[in-house]
């Protein structure tokens, strides 16, 4: 379990659109039971990932949106265990 972790966002919304920013920290974690100091080839990575979403409504209803992940396109070692090294999530946009 990371010893620090932390997500804030901010948004404004009306009837029809909606905008908002999300940042989420997480320190870093071993991947091997163990204390003292972290060595690199046994513990992951500590990230900082900023999202953005968009959204409006339309009539009767419809509603289109935009999302990013990543916004900052942090790159990371989510996970060493059980395959290796993951990275985490790359830069996303959908709709």
């Amino acid at each position: 379990i990371p010893a620090h972790q932390f997500f804030a966002s901010i948004g404004l919304e009306t009837k029809n659109w909606m905008l908002a920013l999300g940042g989420r920290y997480s320190d870093r974690v071993r991947t091997v039971a163990g204390q003292g100091e972290f060595l690199d080839a046994f513990s992951t990575d500590g990230s900082f990932v900023v999202d953005a979403t968009a959204a409006y409504t339309f009539p009767y209803g419809l509603k289109a949106f935009v999302t990013a992940s990543n916004l900052l396109d942090e790159q990371y070692i989510a996970a060493r265990r059980p395959a290796g090294v993951r990275p985490g999530a790359p830069q996303m946009v959908f709709a």
